[in-house]
């Protein structure tokens, strides 16, 4: 015998949604066009639970925040514990302590909540308190170091209780005369003891005009020789410079030239000849 495929002794069969070899109702499904269950067991229902896990139900009800019927709070949380307080804010205070309303106002001196009155510094309320120029309700005044009522008074110079221009002073600033008899002038004694002076030369060494020597002595009298020697001899007699070097015969100082025995002044660099002198 043939199975549904056409195979003589094949095993495929017809299943329950009348196909050959097929594997019928998918698992968790309830027939075979693939429908579910709704919640109420009916086959391809559309029975649902609501978000309270009740089929068909309607829900979280209004004005409730939750399955369980809480309400929200003054300030939008569900089952929140928050009030509105006297002065209408949400999880507020109510009035300040101390204060006559909502807006932080405290009764004035005249019992008036929010009211301007106050006790001024003489403790009238309302009053204008110490007079412009006083310094207490008395009607004293303060003297130049601050004491209300105190008899301290200002110098020349505008110090309060100050003794006036120190002692070699010009001014109030504390200058002095300037070696011309301005005060606070620019006139100086230079270091030669001339008011306005211009002080040592350039190249003196003193204020009478002397100059140092070669020793470095202000007003000495020792100089260079032409060796650059200070206070030396010069030249050495019988040298021609400062190196001891002599004349040739050719009256080159430091020359090469010689006599000869013969007399003759040659190049004594070019050659070996016997001379007349060492020179």
């Amino acid at each position: 015998m043939k199975d549904c495929n056409g195979v003589c002794g094949g095993p495929s069969t017809i299943d329950v949604c009348n196909v050959c070899g097929g594997d019928g109702i998918p698992e968790g499904k309830c027939d075979c066009s693939e429908k579910e269950f709704d919640c109420l067991g009916e086959c391809g229902g559309e029975a649902c639970l609501d978000e309270c896990d009740v089929c068909n139900g309607p829900g979280i009800l209004l004005p409730a925040c939750d399955c369980a019927g809480t309400l929200f709070d003054c300030a939008n949380v569900c089952g929140g514990d928050k009030t509105v307080d006297e002065c209408g804010t949400c999880g507020g205070e109510g009035m300040p302590k101390g204060a006559c309303d909502c807006k932080g106002h405290v009764f004035d001196c005249n019992h008036k909540c929010g009211g301007p009155a106050m006790p001024d510094a003489c403790g009238k309320c309302g009053g204008t308190g110490i007079p412009i120029g006083d310094c207490d309700c008395k009607g004293n005044k303060e003297d130049c170091d601050g004491v209300c009522g105190g008899d301290a008074t200002r110098d020349k110079c505008g110090v309060c209780k100050g003794k006036g221009l120190g002692k070699g002073k010009c001014d109030c600033d504390g200058h002095v005369l300037d070696c011309k008899g301005v005060c606070n002038g620019k006139s100086v004694v230079d270091e030669c003891d001339v008011c306005d002076g211009e002080g040592i030369r350039k190249g003196d060494c003193d204020c009478d005009g002397h100059v140092l020597d070669c020793h470095n002595i202000c007003g000495g009298s020792t100089t260079l020789d032409k060796c650059n020697v200070c206070g030396g001899n010069g030249v050495p007699d019988g040298f021609c410079d400062c190196n001891n070097n002599k004349l040739d015969c050719k009256g080159v100082c430091g020359g090469k030239h010689i006599k000869t025995i013969c007399g003759k002044c040659v190049d004594g660099s070019k050659g070996d000849y016997k001379t007349i002198t060492g020179v």
